[in-house]
């Protein structure tokens, strides 16, 4: 487990050495309900560079990490997760008490 945690770290630092500063613009917030949980993040629409850098990372971490179903795919829904899981507690439907 330790040797592989090392290799992930390596690999990341590659990818993230071969890029300069990725740009990506911030389209306003959303949310979905998962499995898991709801989760509330921010749209994020990629720069070519992010989404190159996104995609060369996965490339060399699907060759020996178990990678989710998107993870697959080079066409990507970036985001940033803001909150997860019991959302509602915090930020309660609208209408809601």
């Amino acid at each position: 487990m330790k040797r592989e945690i090392k290799r992930v770290i390596a690999d990341v630092k590659n990818v993230a050495n071969n890029c300069n500063l990725v740009n990506f613009k911030l389209n306003g917030f959303g949310y979905f309900d998962n499995p898991g949980g709801n989760v509330i993040y921010a749209d994020i629409e990629p720069s070519k560079e992010l989404e190159e850098m996104c995609w060369g990372l996965a490339m060399k971490l699907m060759k020996y990490v178990r990678l989710k179903g998107w993870d697959w795919r080079e066409i990507f829904s970036f985001h940033a997760t803001i909150a997860f899981k019991e959302i509602y507690r915090n930020f309660p439907r609208s209408g809601a008490t």
